[in-house]
């Protein structure tokens, strides 16, 4: 059993064929914390404005988190894949106990004030108009690559943003490429990495890799 204060997940890419339900079922059957964040891309609205697709393992994933969401704070951040979500933040909107937001500010136990966001307002290819993006993963079923967003500066824009703001670290999805540093992390996906951010109990954070039997 997995035991943490938090633990972030992102980039989930339920209605996708890369989405690694099956392990990811596993990973959230096996954990126990105080605060879940997902923090977003864990609906594919784009993919499944292309082709509906869509499995029983990934409905049982849904009710996962609605059935951990009864004892576990469950916080849900949208992201670009999700942008469905993001015109009902004015209203306040819940799904059951899981709260829906753009953005946060966490915590830590370490002391460290933490910016949570999905970090698509930070990467430039987003200025690339979605019926362009969505023709090109007709082809290719992935994300960009992590050098494409090194190249791109993103994780320098938004270290520049954190700065700004007044923010120790942030955590972004998004890129699919998880890591930690002192001034950001980032969750990783379950569409390759089958990764999650866990903060431990003692203020110690941990970039997890779940290793399963399970296959999807």
């Amino acid at each position: 059993m997995i035991s943490s204060k938090s633990i972030f997940i992102s980039d989930i890419h339920l209605g996708t064929k890369s989405c690694k339900a099956k392990r990811l079922h596993d990973f959230l059957s096996s954990i126990e914390c105080e605060n879940l964040y997902l923090v977003g891309d864990i609906i594919d609205g784009w993919a499944l404005r292309r082709e509906h697709y869509w499995t029983k393992s990934q409905t049982e994933v849904i009710r996962k988190i609605l059935k951990l969401s009864e004892k576990t704070n469950v916080t849900y951040i949208a992201g670009n894949h999700d942008e469905f979500i993001r015109p009902f933040f004015k209203y306040d909107f819940q799904i059951g106990d899981i709260q829906i937001l753009d953005s946060l500010d966490y915590d830590a136990i370490d002391g460290r004030r933490i910016y949570v966001s999905h970090g698509d307002y930070f990467d430039l290819t987003m200025k690339i108009p979605r019926q362009v993006i969505n023709l090109a993963a007709r082809f290719y079923d992935g994300s960009i690559s992590d050098k494409m967003y090194k190249w791109l500066g993103t994780e320098k824009v938004i270290n520049k943003y954190i700065k700004a703001k007044g923010y120790d670290c942030a955590i972004t999805g998004h890129t699919h490429s998880p890591k930690i540093t002192p001034t950001y992390m980032n969750c990783g996906d379950w569409t390759h990495n089958c990764t999650a951010l866990l903060e431990n109990q003692d203020g110690t954070w941990e970039l997890y890799y779940h290793k399963t039997n399970v296959t999807n």
